[in-house]
C-alpha cells in the first residue's frame, strides 16, 4: 500500500457511505455520525502518539475536539441528556461546546504558528481574506435566527451564535494553512497531503452545513430539522467526518508504507 493509492482506493468509498446517509433510514446516519466521530478521535490520539512537540499537543487537541464532539453527534444522546438535566441543559451545552470548540481552535492557532503561514505569498492571502468575508456573511446571515432564539431563551441563542463562531474562526485560520500546502507542499511531501486533508475534513465537517443553509435560503434552525433524518445534511456530515478518518490513518501510516516501498525495491529480484 502507498499513501496516493490508499486515497485513491478510500475516496469512492468515503463518497459511497456518505451518499448512504441520503438514502438508507434516519437510523444510519444517526449511528454513524458519533462512530465517525468518534474513530476520528481515536485515530488522532493514535497520530498524536507519533509526534512530540507542536504537533503533538495539535493532534491531542484535535482529538479532545473530536472525543467531546462525539456525544453531541448523537441525537439519541441530545434526548436522553435533555430529559435527564431539564431546565439546566441548555446552560451546561453552552459550557460544554465552549470547552470543545477551544480545544479545536487552540490546535488551529498552534498549526498555524508550526506552518510559519507567514510565508504565503499574495494570492493566498486574498483568498484567505475572501473566505473570512464569507465567514462573516456566515455570522451576519444567523443573527436574526440568534435574535429570535433570545427570545425563546438566552442560552439558545449564545449556543447558537458561539458555535458559528467558532466555526467561522476556525475555517479562517485554517485557510492560510490550506494555502500554503498547495503552494509548496504538495509536489514535495506525501506526508503533507494526508496531513492537509485532515484539515479539509476538519472544515468541511464544521462549515458545509451554513453552505447548505445559504444554498437553500432557510434559516439554519429549519435546515437543523433535517439533521439526522436520512437527508442530503447528513450525508454532508458524514464526509466531513470520514475524510477525517481516512487522512489520520493515512497519515499516520504513511512512514510504514514509505519504508514498504523502500524495502521493497531494495529486494533481488
Amino acid at each position: 500500500m502507498t499513501t496516493n493509492r490508499f486515497i485513491a482506493l478510500s475516496a469512492p468509498i468515503i463518497l459511497a457511505a456518505s451518499l448512504a446517509a441520503w438514502i438508507l433510514p434516519a437510523a444510519y446516519a444517526q449511528i454513524m455520525h458519533p462512530l465517525a466521530v468518534a474513530a476520528a478521535g481515536l485515530l488522532s490520539l493514535w497520530v498524536a502518539s507519533f509526534y512530540g512537540s507542536t504537533m503533538r499537543k495539535a493532534f491531542l487537541l484535535i482529538a479532545a475536539f473530536l472525543l467531546l464532539y462525539a456525544p453531541t453527534a448523537s441525537s439519541w444522546v441530545l434526548d436522553q441528556l435533555t430529559d435527564a438535566l431539564g431546565g439546566a441543559f441548555l446552560g451546561t451545552l453552552l459550557a460544554y461546546q465552549t470547552l470543545t470548540y477551544a480545544a479545536l481552535l487552540i490546535a488551529s492557532v498552534l498549526i498555524v504558528r508550526l506552518m510559519e503561514v507567514r510565508r504565503v505569498h499574495r494570492d493566498g492571502w486574498l483568498v484567505s481574506a475572501g473566505v473570512a468575508a464569507t465567514g462573516v456573511v456566515i455570522i451576519i446571515n444567523g443573527l436574526s435566527t440568534f435574535r429570535d432564539l433570545l427570545d425563546f431563551s438566552t442560552e439558545a441563542g449564545a449556543i447558537y451564535l458561539t458555535i458559528r463562531i467558532f466555526d467561522v474562526l476556525v475555517m479562517t485560520a485554517l485557510t492560510p494553512v490550506l494555502w500554503l500546502y498547495f503552494q509548496n507542499g504538495r509536489a514535495k511531501y506525501q506526508e503533507s497531503t494526508t496531513f492537509m486533508l485532515v484539515m479539509i475534513g476538519i472544515v468541511l465537517s464544521l462549515v458545509l452545513v451554513y453552505f447548505y443553509e445559504l444554498a437553500k435560503q432557510a434559516p439554519l434552525m429549519e435546515v437543523a430539522a433535517e439533521y439526522q433524518t436520512g437527508s442530503l445534511l447528513d450525508s454532508l456530515y458524514l464526509l466531513g467526518y470520514l475524510i477525517i478518518g481516512a487522512a489520520l490513518y493515512a497519515h499516520r501510516k504513511h512512514q510504514d508504507w514509505s519504508y514498504a516501498v523502500v524495502a521493497n525495491a531494495m529486494e533481488p529480484s
